[in-house]
């Protein structure tokens, strides 16, 4: 569409003007949010599906932390912390006050994506504040926080985490059955 604010002989002359140039276009999701949330993660992970191989790391996982560490931003006693891994590549994951009922402007439940590194052994977790989650994987196929990874792997990590709380621990989220 061309909003044109203009006199007559201009009108008539951006009417005929041929409008065949290339046109650059972004899905809103590529856009929205991005001065305050960029998402670290290609469009060719983001559109693809995880292997076959790898979908025995699909489910949902969690643990009960403590509000004592203030990675899960609660004030008393525990929360839980599940994240769930799809197939289409993305990840999900909320923490949950139970017994509390409250309005939170941060909201808590995030949409991520995530992949396995098959060097590493790890899952991958590009969050949407644009920093990476590590996770190794148990004999189990249950996750377990590498939590000196997370701090320092990435640039955006290092950034993220000298104002943001690091989680206290290596976490382990038992997966779901």
């Amino acid at each position: 569409m061309l909003l044109l604010g203009c006199d007559g002989s201009q009108l008539e002359q951006a009417a005929v003007q041929n409008y065949s140039e290339p046109v650059e276009t972004k899905r809103l999701t590529e856009v929205a949010g991005q001065a305050t949330a960029p998402i670290q993660v290609n469009e060719q992970q983001e559109t693809r599906k995880i292997p076959e191989a790898h979908h025995t790391y699909v489910g949902r996982y969690s643990i009960q932390v403590s509000c004592a560490d203030k990675f899960v931003m609660c004030e008393q006693g525990t929360v839980d912390y599940i994240l769930t891994l799809l197939p289409d590549g993305t990840a999900h994951r909320i923490f949950v006050n139970a017994g509390k009922i409250s309005y939170d402007t941060e909201k808590k439940y995030r949409k991520d994506f995530w992949f396995y590194d098959e060097q590493n052994h790890q899952i991958v977790v590009a969050r949407s504040t644009g920093v990476n989650f590590y996770y190794n994987v148990d004999h189990e196929n249950n996750l377990i926080m590498d939590r000196n990874k997370i701090a320092i792997a990435t640039e955006n990590n290092r950034e993220y985490f000298k104002t943001h709380p690091l989680p206290s621990q290596n976490y382990h989220l038992i997966k779901s059955s």
